[in-house]
This record gives structure tokens, C-alpha cells and sequence, in this order.
């Protein structure tokens, strides 16, 4: 019997959509051969954590074969380096475009700013984003780092649309 290795379909895209990072926990529901897990695991390296589901026993022999030959041959699971550029990209356009149209942050952003302008502190601003109801895009508490993202975020948009103005 000759071995054919699993090529899985819409490989860099599903990664990009999934928005896969270090220490990100993913489960993947169709584990199939293991096309996918190894590009999750490799993408949420070093300490990601993949749980790959299948209910056909020999999908999942398929998988824990197909990911132990990929360590065999070298492939390094557990490492972002293996990522395309182009995937890479990707994955952060789609983030950024994720902030951008979601309405929560929007409205969240707008909130820091003010809170910021009359002398809050990141701390005092992720307490009252979190009392009025306000959670991340990923659906988390605010804390004072990701206050702190999203005001930066906000002042690059600015910038970028005053920029763009000024130049039309």
C-alpha cells in the first residue's frame, strides 16, 4: 500500500480564521488526519493546547500517525516559524479587521478615551468599562494592558485617518 500524505483543504485560511496564537487553547471537532492539528499546534507553540476530536477511530489512528511522522521527518510542532508570511498576515488582518467593525469595541474605545481625557487610570478604565458591561472582542474581562491596546489602537486609526484626509 503506498502512503499518501493528507493535504487539507483551505490549510492557511483556516489557520488565519482561527487566529491561532501562543498559548491559545483550539479544539479541532474533525480531526480527520491531522492536517489542521499540526498547524494549530505549531501555531500556538510553545504552549498552546489542542484538543482534536473524531468520532471514527480510524481518523483519529490517521491523526496521531500523520502528527508523529511530521516530528519524525523534522517538522516542528509547537512553532510559529512554520507559518507562512502570507498566513501570518493574514491572521492579523482578519484580527484587525475583527476590532475594527465590532461594535462593543468601538463603543469601549470611545468610553476609555473619555475616561482618559478626565485623568483615569488604566486600571480605574478597565473597572468601569467592566461595570457598564463592556468585554473584549474575545469576549474577556478588560484589563489594564488590554485598555492600554485598545487605546493605542484607537490613536493609530486616528492618525492613519487624519493622514488620509490630509492627503486627499
Amino acid at each position: 500500500m503506498i502512503a499518501v500524505e493528507h493535504v487539507p483543504v483551505l490549510y492557511r485560511e483556516v489557520l488565519a480564521g482561527l487566529d491561532v496564537r501562543p498559548g491559545g487553547r483550539y479544539i479541532d471537532c474533525t480531526a480527520g488526519s491531522g492536517g489542521h492539528a499540526a498547524g494549530i499546534l505549531a501555531a500556538s507553540a510553545p504552549d498552546g493546547d489542542l484538543l482534536a476530536l473524531d468520532t471514527d477511530p480510524e481518523a483519529i489512528r490517521r491523526t496521531r500517525d500523520a502528527l508523529a511522522a511530521k516530528k519524525a521527518r523534522g517538522f516542528v510542532l509547537g512553532t510559529p516559524a512554520n507559518l507562512t508570511t502570507e498566513a501570518k498576515l493574514k491572521g492579523l488582518a482578519a484580527r484587525q479587521a475583527n476590532a475594527q467593525t465590532n461594535v462593543n469595541n468601538r463603543q469601549a474605545a470611545q468610553l476609555a478615551t473619555l475616561l482618559q481625557a478626565n485623568g483615569g487610570t488604566l486600571r480605574a478604565i478597565a473597572d468601569q468599562l467592566n461595570q457598564s458591561g463592556y468585554c473584549t472582542r474575545r469576549g474577556k474581562a478588560f484589563h489594564p494592558m488590554g485598555v492600554q491596546r485598545l487605546l493605542t489602537k484607537l490613536l493609530f486609526q486616528m492618525r492613519v485617518s487624519q493622514h488620509l484626509r490630509a492627503k486627499a
